[in-house]
């Protein structure tokens, strides 16, 4: 190696030293008024978090010893801080910060730049195209299409009780809570609840699962680094996966006839199930390849350019009720300019995520808590019990809710 390269390599490994040298000490400084939990000296917290249930035992005690707040350490040169105490969260939530772009851009290949991951003025102009998809008149017909998916999944449950043994309520309140998502949001009868072996709630999992792993290891910050590793490549195929899966509901069958090919939908899934295959088993997915993901974005072009028709444009608006697809593709800013593509596409992402996943865990914790907690339960039941007398079903008294 000419010593010009060497001396330029050793200038810039020295260089590289010194910029995370001086963000540890920013890091230690700024965390300088909040113990924490002893830490290793080159991993910091790192290897305390392998994803079980004593991770999650171990950070109740940090939180119930820290309880104002303790910082997290992924590594030397990556920290966060855990806040607890809800005067702090207060103060924090009512703070207009950017996001921290390390930890969002993670999740970035799967959910695309919509809400979650965007900040400053791109996340208000998301935020006031998507705020008439919020409005009670529209959310008010969904009250029935959420009742129906949840009377499904307990009438399972009824199936399933038995008083000698529990159920693992998680994986049907998440089946649950898409079925819900997908009516919802696209008008789309999915049926997951029947076919509970949901290739798409195993593929979130995953990716909520890798997404985490590589938050809590420091060497896979690198895109480079994560990109060549194997859990880079299963972040990858999930993200396929979850994919493939929104796409379908843009997808109709005036939209078949772009596609002379059997693996662009509806087709592909009847040729499966003529054989007795489910229409998303490992089989199906490992025949996707990545071009095809791109299937979503050139229907959205299309069911875009049919919307100039002013004759499907009056059929949109003389719906029953609009669906969250049918407000994202009408909705424009003050100067008439509508959603992107990508934008619009990574919209339906996020709510597919964070409507069915997120809606689930806070369901499943709030089941556990009702289940420790067995006065609160009561309580909660003389509530219902008060707004829906002798009545099994919650559409009688939307209005009231309202």
């Amino acid at each position: 190696m000419p010593l010009g390269a060497a001396l330029l390599c050793a200038a810039g490994l020295m260089l590289t030293v010194v910029v995370l040298y001086l963000q540890h000490r920013r890091l230690v400084t700024g965390f300088a008024s909040f113990p924490g939990p002893p830490k290793h000296w080159f991993f910091g917290h790192a290897r305390e978090f392998k994803q079980d249930e004593v991770e999650l035992a171990k950070l109740v005690s940090w939180t119930q010893k820290y309880n104002y707040g303790f910082p997290l350490w992924m590594g030397n040169v990556f920290a966060y801080l855990l806040i607890n105490h809800p005067e702090y969260a207060k103060v924090v939530f009512g703070r207009g910060d950017p996001k921290s772009s390390m930890v969002y851009n993670f999740f970035v290949p799967w959910i695309g730049r919509g809400l979650l991951t965007l900040s400053g003025p791109r996340w208000f102009h998301h935020r006031r195209l998507l705020t008439p998809g919020f409005h009670y008149t529209v959310l008010k017909p969904y009250v029935k299409l959420i009742s129906d998916s949840t009377k499904m999944m307990l009438d399972k449950w009824e199936k399933l009780y038995d008083k000698n043994k529990s159920v693992e309520v998680f994986q049907h309140v998440s089946l649950m809570t898409l079925d819900s998502i997908m009516k919802c949001t696209f008008s789309y009868e999915s049926n997951c609840q029947a076919d509970s072996d949901s290739a798409y709630i195993h593929a979130v999992c995953d990716l909520s699962y890798l997404a985490l792993k590589r938050l809590h290891n420091f060497s896979y910050h690198n895109d480079l680094i994560y990109y060549l590793s194997p859990q880079g490549y299963r972040f990858r195929r999930a993200c396929r996966i979850a994919h493939l899966h929104t796409d379908f509901p843009f997808i109709n069958k005036q939209d078949f006839g772009m596609f002379n090919s059997p693996m662009m939908g509806l087709p592909l899934q009847q040729s499966q199930r003529s054989k007795g295959q489910r229409n998303e088993s490992p089989n199906f997915l490992k025949n996707i390849t990545p071009p095809l993901f791109l299937l979503g974005d050139e229907v959205i072009k299309r069911r875009k350019d049919l919307l100039k028709a002013e004759k499907e444009l009056v059929k949109i608006q003389q719906k029953s009720h609009l669906d969250f697809l049918d407000i994202l593709l009408c909705a424009k800013d003050e100067n008439g300019k509508p959603l992107s593509d990508k934008d619009l596409r990574a919209e339906v992402d996020t709510f597919m995520f964070a409507g069915h996943d997120t809606t689930a865990s806070g369901i499943s914790w709030m089941l556990y808590c009702l289940g420790q907690n067995p006065d609160h339960q009561m309580k909660c039941r003389e509530e219902v019990k008060e707004i829906l007398p002798n009545k099994d079903t919650i559409e009688c008294c939307c209005a009231q809710i309202g």
